[in-house]
């Protein structure tokens, strides 16, 4: 007879197992979570449990690399627990893209998944996508699509005008920023600008030109003539566009309009051609040339003087009525009247004695 009875051996046994699993499940940790674009190196396949010190090497999947510094190897420890890996894989970089006159507007670091933008210098538009997209291509990273370029803004043909022309390309070709310039046939006159440019329209992709055609006329101005005044300018009988004449008043008139104008593009004088009107005397109001009051004591003065001066002639004509000259006296005097007395003739007054 054993020392344990056989039902007690078979409990004991089972005892034992259940120890045995438990120390098992303590040493071991789970399936682990890898980091974003990683795998076990080697290819190897996920286990679902590691012993506790277990190390696994990692490395990252087709189109990212390593991020430099990181680590590479997740260690199961004796938490059961795996210690904690942060990111250590990037998206590789696509090659940089260079476009002829344009440039890149808006971009990230250029890696797998990041999306770069494009646009044109002045004076250009784009042609094909603006938008691209870093991707991975036959185990590569490569631009989703072929690079945009940047074409010159064309302008149509400069318009045509009548009695004249404009100098053409060789090519006839007019892109933004070239010029073209208007010449006019014999006996006509140009009038506008002569130049015209190809610029970029408010949308940016289309062309246009900076100003409408100029004009090619005959434009003639005949010598004006007015009255009571003169034209100042040397003698023309014929004035072209743009010519300009001056003008005065004969002395006593004023000049009434412009004294300068214009031949403008339709043969006529602009402004109008002034005249020349007499000036009228103007009496100052005794508002403008005497202070307030005074207008009156100014007339009474005036009355006084005048008066002094007709009574004065009154006198002298009556002066002269009454005395006429040579006529003064009609009775003529005795000789004796005139005589001159001596000393001798006077009687001698008697002295008086003294006392």
């Amino acid at each position: 007879m054993g020392l344990f009875p056989s039902c007690s051996n078979e409990v004991l046994s089972a005892a034992l197992v259940l120890l045995f699993l438990s120390s098992t499940a303590l040493c071991e940790c789970p399936t682990p979570s890898l980091p974003n674009h990683s795998s076990l190196k080697g290819g190897e396949g996920l286990a679902d449990t590691y012993p506790v010190g277990t190390r696994l090497q990692l490395e990252c999947i087709t189109g990212y690399e390593y991020i430099p510094g990181k680590a590479r190897i997740i260690s199961c420890l004796d938490t059961n627990q795996w210690l904690d890996v942060p990111e250590l894989c990037q998206g590789r970089r696509c090659p940089t893209p260079h476009i002829e006159n344009g440039r890149i507007v808006s971009s990230n670091d250029l890696r797998l998944g990041d999306q770069v933008t494009f646009g044109c210098d002045f004076g250009f538009r784009i042609i094909g996508e603006s938008s691209l997209q870093c991707v991975l291509r036959s185990g590569k990273v490569d631009w989703n699509r072929e690079l945009p370029h940047c074409q010159r803004i064309p302008c149509n043909r400069p318009p045509l005008i009548s009695n004249g022309r404009y100098d053409s390309s060789p090519s006839d070709e007019y892109d933004a920023g070239s010029a073209v310039i208007y010449r006019c046939d014999a006996d006509y006159t140009l009038i506008g600008n002569s130049t015209i440019s190809c610029t970029v329209a408010a949308n940016g992709v289309d062309g246009m030109w900076d100003s409408p055609p100029p004009e090619c006329k005959k434009v003639k101005c005949d010598r004006p003539t007015i009255q009571n005044g003169r034209v100042t300018n040397v003698f023309q009988a014929i004035y072209t566009y743009n010519s300009g004449i001056s003008f005065q008043c004969n002395s006593g008139y004023t000049l009434v309009g412009a004294a300068f104008v214009k031949c403008d593009a339709n043969s006529k004088w602009n402004p109008p051609v002034p005249s020349c009107v007499e000036k009228i005397p103007v009496s100052p109001t005794p508002s403008e040339t005497t202070p307030s009051g005074s207008g009156k004591t100014v007339a009474i003065v005036f009355g006084a003087v005048l008066a002094v001066i007709v009574l004065g002639a009154l006198i002298f004509a009556v002066v002269k009525w009454v005395f006429p000259k040579g006529k003064a006296n009609t009775h003529p005097a005795s000789p004796d009247a005139y005589r001159v007395v001596s000393d001798r003739d006077m009687p001698l007054e008697e002295k008086q004695p003294k006392d």
